[in-house]
Order: structure tokens, then C-alpha cells, then sequence
């Protein structure tokens, strides 16, 4: 379990810096976009929650379209 956390923090990361990056392309302060985005709700946990109850009840077959 400590594995999988540590892989889940380090995604995060990632995509934190590349949101930063993102933001500071698109001409918003660098300093401004870290604000944001270490004080907006933590909307990770959030989609965990939410998500979490699909993955305990993954379909036998993928759906086609």
C-alpha cells in the first residue's frame, strides 16, 4: 500500500506541475497559478471518493459502442 500511495503522490505532482506549466504558458503569473491550485478544495480526494465505488464495480467486459 505504501507503494501504491507513494505512485499516487507522485502523479500528483506531476500533474500539479504541469498544470503549473500549463497556466504560466497560457500568460497567468507563476506565483498566482501555485496559489490557486494549492488552495482550491482538494478535488483529488474528491474524485477519488467519487470514482472509488466504479473501480470496486468493474464490469466483466468492456462496452462497445
Amino acid at each position: 500500500m505504501k507503494i501504491a500511495a507513494n505512485i499516487s503522490v507522485a502523479v500528483q505532482m506531476l500533474a500539479f506541475a504541469e498544470g503549473v506549466l500549463l497556466a504560466e504558458k497560457s500568460g497567468i503569473a507563476r506565483g498566482v497559478a501555485v496559489d490557486v491550485l494549492t488552495h482550491q478544495r482538494d478535488r483529488i480526494a474528491d474524485a477519488a471518493q467519487y470514482r472509488g465505488p466504479f473501480v470496486l464495480r468493474m464490469p466483466d467486459e468492456a462496452c462497445s459502442m
